[in-house]
Parts: structure tokens; sequence; C-alpha cells
């Protein structure tokens, strides 16, 4: 976009901030939902055929990875966001995804290799 006139300067910003916004917000709701499914984990541990106890262990970190991948692609645009506030709740938003997932997926592993040394 032309940056000569102040209008011009104005309008580029605004899409710049827009860009950013979307930047964020994507791997936020990428992240969420892979929490989500982590969540379902559990009940297939206990539930689920046996014989996939390491499949379910590689889910786990799977899903896990694309959590942090999406966190740290928010956190790498969260100092192009202008709005400071907006950007605070985003940076507690990704730490709580982060804090919430490695937990699950620690009690996850310990299920899953418990289960894989009985055998």
């Amino acid at each position: 976009m032309p940056k000569i006139t102040e209008e011009e300067i104005k309008a580029r910003n605004e899409k710049i901030q827009e860009g950013t916004l979307e930047a964020i917000i994507v791997p936020i709701k990428v992240a969420s939902l892979s929490l989500s499914a982590m969540h379902q984990i559990p009940y297939i541990l206990k539930y689920g055929n046996k014989q996939t106890i390491s499949d379910l262990g590689v889910s786990t970190l799977m899903l896990s990875s694309g959590i942090d991948g999406a966190c740290m692609n928010v956190l790498i645009n969260l100092p192009g966001l202008e709005d400071r506030i907006a950007a605070n709740q985003f940076k507690k938003q990704v730490d709580d995804l982060i804090n919430k997932s490695h937990q699950i997926r620690d009690e996850i592993l310990d299920i899953v290799y418990k289960e894989l040394n009985r055998n």
C-alpha cells in the first residue's frame, strides 16, 4: 500500500493492525481447539482400545507441539499490536493455554508410559 499522504499512511497502518490481529486470533483458535482435543484423550485412554495407547501418546505430543507452535505465533505478533490492552489479554490467554496444555500433556504421558511399561 502506498504511504505518501497522511491518509495513505493511516489506511496502511490500519490494514497492518487488521492483519496483525488476524495473525493473533487464528493461532489462538488453533491452540484452543487443540487443547479441547487433548482433553478427550484421558477418556479414550480409559475406555478405548488398549492397543492404541502409543498412538494416543503420539497424539498428545503432536497436539501439545501444535499448541506451543500456535502460541509462539501469537507471541511473535503481539509487539506489533498497538492496542496494548488487547495485547495483554492475548498474552494472558496464551500463558493459560501453554500452562494447561503442558499440565494435561504431562498427566497423559505419565499414564501412557505407565501402561507401556506394564507390558
